[in-house]
């Protein structure tokens, strides 16, 4: 009962995979995680594509190896066309079980894009800002310097420009 209740109160889902990468059980929300199927001969490679079970593969992997909990992210394109993001947790429970945590975080990587946005582009014409290009001029720099190569910046103005901008925006 302790289990349960402790199960049901996280939010993320949990399933078991063995040392086959067959998932044996899913312990907990799987309305979370659409795309899961679990049963007797249910494999990763049933459920999702072949560069994401390779990253499940290798986060067991290295959990095995070196005794670590190893975390990931992935996007994921559903059956419905939408686009949602996964992080993942990856424990070693015995040589043939590991646990596998998965969390939707699509509201979270949402959160970040509009943020970013804001940040790096102009609200009015959705072209990158002042601050967009100065850390772009940056880079272009430290790789000229890198390889060797000249850079070039063409400055532009426009007369009465700031009275434009300062009435109309």
């Amino acid at each position: 009962a302790r289990s349960t209740a402790i199960f049901s109160a996280i939010p993320d889902t949990m399933f078991i995979l063995n040392d086959k990468g067959k998932i044996i059980a899913i312990c907990s929300h799987p309305d979370n995680t659409p795309w899961l199927t679990a049963g007797a001969e249910s494999t990763l490679s049933q459920s999702l594509p072949e560069k994401i079970v390779s990253l499940y593969l290798g986060a067991v992997h290295r959990a095995r190896n070196h005794g670590t909990v190893e975390l990931f992210e992935y996007p994921l394109k559903l059956a419905n066309g939408k686009t949602r993001y996964y992080e993942n947790r990856i424990v070693v429970i015995d040589p043939k079980e590991t646990l596998c945590l998965v969390r939707d975080i699509t509201e979270r990587k949402d959160s970040e894009n509009k943020i970013f946005h804001l940040a790096y582009f102009d609200n009015l014409t959705g072209l990158p800002n002042r601050q967009s290009f100065m850390e772009r001029l940056e880079g272009e720099i430290k790789r000229a310097q890198f390889t060797g190569n000249k850079l070039a910046v063409l400055f532009l103005d426009l007369d009465g420009f700031k009275s434009i901008n300062d009435t109309m925006g």
